[in-house]
């Protein structure tokens, strides 16, 4: 077949290619196909056509663009051999282009990877506001015969929220949550097996025994937080655990691991059973060690699933009491998956850094199947940017073998989205240099103001890595625990700078992205001066120069409620649990404050 030097997608604005979709293809494709219409619409000025899957090649003077398996692409025997569960290949053959994944989500990355890759198209963040999409009357390419897999073969964010949110992680080829996804099921989920209704009154033995008594929940409806962790040296409960895992995979035979995820919280069986198991007296940065009895019960789970189920995989978090890899067993069964949890935003300590580092190696002595779960959001209210940070830890899980990679993302994305976006180009490539994409981003999204806006987020990231000790979920329990990392004069420094990066453009398109960052970044900057100003309050005898400090201290509190109505809750890809709001936010955040200020105040005189 004649291969011709350049494929022609559009002639002066007018499209010579159309699209062609498998009959019968699922929404995954289709989907994929309509926006790759849409996004050539915005290049050329014009959307190309929908084909019909007739078996043909494209005609004299066209191109046609296959999007999956279609009719023609069978016939000449095109798969996407190689490409993995979501890799996929772009092939040109004559005057047609054929995109084939490892499944519908690889046929979705490889649109993706045509627009990216071939066609300069960008997605930085949730939005038509963050896209950037090169305008071309004239449309073509070279011919391709490309197979791209992903570096991480499970790369998931949760806490990308909206509509557009989840365009986004499609568009930047993150993975969904599909259970035919290799390591899928790792989450907490114990709970789920051990109901209450059933074995609650029946068996109290299965559940946990703490200060001599069994730790039985009055509900089901009580969450996986308060559900304590299930007797694990009961053989009844082995048994159960086991029947549970063989009947998920009767009823879903494409999934590929079930999740034996502890429930989220420290309550595990003090009964004697259980203790011999664990090792005396161990402690990791705290917490209790209990990781020879919990992974002695997932070993014999997963030993009894390879039997029944070949293939199939058990996974599971090793978090918390079960961060630390087992002393005892040489081993886990090579159908074991775990996802050790990290923050690596804690890395500006050395020491803490080192110390995560070595339990990943420890791990892949013992697991064939290990993932990292990490935390780059963590429901923080103050910017936590760690860019440099979280590369470095990229590039190191996927030097060592790591082969899955999940994180709490829950962005505020305008103080996080560098950093989120860099997340996707690395979990999808390791092999790429952050310091080069990073560049992109902000030369692509803001032009003349660049240099400005890089210098914002440096700062940032330069506030976040000032050395101090690292400590787990350092934050998580509010503004308290965070505005310690900011000073007010790191407050008027970055306002300063984005006051500069809008004045280095008079680009109207840029302009409405640097004020929406603006806009934004006006609540963390209150949040800081209150607390801090009322600190200084505090520190002052009452007199003229405290009453100016209170005075400008009371002019921020109607401040804060605008700052936090413009930078939240009108922005729809904010989502709620960014800023504590699923009913923790007063609580953690504006009670701590307004007690703050008040209590300033008042030291002042009112």
């Amino acid at each position: 077949m004649r291969q011709y030097r350049t494929l022609t997608m559009a002639d002066s604005g007018q499209p010579r290619a159309a699209i062609i979709v498998p009959d019968g293809a699922g929404n995954t494709i289709r989907e994929a196909a309509s926006d790759l219409q849409s996004v050539m619409e915005k290049i050329i000025g014009m959307a190309p056509p929908m084909g019909a899957d007739d078996g043909k090649p494209a005609p004299r003077g066209r191109t046609a663009i296959h999007v999956g398996a279609t009719a023609y692409a069978r016939s000449l025997n095109l798969d996407a051999e190689g490409a993995g569960v979501e890799g996929y290949r772009i092939h040109t053959a004559g005057r047609d282009v054929f995109i084939l994944g490892g499944s519908d989500s690889g046929t979705a990355y490889g649109v993706y990877g045509l627009l990216e890759d071939h066609l300069g198209v960008r997605w930085f963040m949730p939005g038509e506001l963050f896209e950037d999409i090169p305008i071309q009357t004239t449309l073509k390419i070279a011919p391709v015969n490309e197979t791209k897999t992903p570096d991480f073969l499970f790369r998931v964010f949760s806490g990308i929220a909206g509509l557009e949110g989840h365009r986004w992680e499609r568009r930047n080829r993150v993975s969904s949550r599909r259970h035919e996804l290799p390591y899928a099921g790792f989450h907490h989920a114990l709970y789920k097996i051990f109901p209450v209704a059933q074995y609650g009154k029946a068996h109290p033995e299965f559940y946990a025994l703490i200060d001599g008594e069994r730790l039985v929940p009055e509900s089901d409806a009580v969450s996986n937080g308060l559900f304590g962790q299930p007797c694990t040296s009961n053989p009844e409960v082995v048994d159960i655990t086991i029947s549970a895992t063989r009947a998920y995979f009767d009823e879903h035979p494409e999934a590929h691991c079930f999740s034996l995820g502890m429930n989220d919280n420290g309550n595990f069986c003090l009964c004697d059973n259980c203790r011999a198991l664990d090792i005396p007296d161990l402690t990791f940065r705290g917490r209790p060690i209990y990781s020879d009895r919990w992974f002695t019960y997932f070993n014999a789970v997963a030993r009894a699933l390879q039997e029944s189920h070949p293939g199939k995989f058990v996974g599971c978090l090793a978090y918390h009491n079960v961060e630390e890899p087992p002393r005892r067993i040489e081993r886990l069964e090579p159908n074991a998956a775990i996802y050790l949890t990290q923050d690596t935003a804690q890395h500006l300590d050395p020491e803490y850094r080192d110390k995560d580092r070595e339990f990943i190696l420890s791990w892949l002595k013992q697991c064939d199947h290990v993932c990292k779960y990490d935390y780059y959001g963590l429901g923080w209210v103050l910017p936590r940017y760690f860019p440099g940070l979280m590369a470095d830890d990229i590039k190191f899980q996927h030097s060592a073998g790591v082969k899955g990679f999940y994180a709490e993302a829950y962005p505020h994305w305008p103080g996080a989205g560098p950093q989120i976006w860099l997340a996707s180009r690395l979990w999808w490539d390791a092999g790429q240099d952050p310091e080069k994409l990073l560049d992109e981003f902000f030369a692509r999204l803001f032009g003349g103001a660049a240099g400005e806006m890089r210098a914002f987020y440096d700062l940032l990231e330069a506030i976040w890595r000032r050395p101090r000790p690292g400590r787990w979920f350092q934050g998580l329990r509010g503004l308290r625990d965070q505005v310690p990392c900011y000073t007010s004069d790191d407050a008027d420094a970055l306002e300063a700078t984005l006051a500069r990066a809008y004045i280095a453009t008079r680009d109207p398109l840029v302009r409405l992205r640097i004020d929406y960052i603006r806009r934004w970044f006006s609540f963390p900057a209150t949040l800081i001066r209150g607390w801090h100003g009322a600190d200084e309050l505090l520190a002052l005898p009452r007199g003229p120069e405290a009453g100016r400090k209170a005075a400008d201290l009371r002019k921020l509190r109607p401040r804060l409620k605008k700052a936090h109505r413009q930078a939240v809750l009108e922005d729809r890809n904010m989502p709620k649990s960014a800023y504590f709001n699923d009913g923790r936010y007063e609580a953690r955040v504006v009670d701590p404050w307004t007690e703050k200020v008040d209590s300033a105040l008042a030291h002042a005189g009112g």
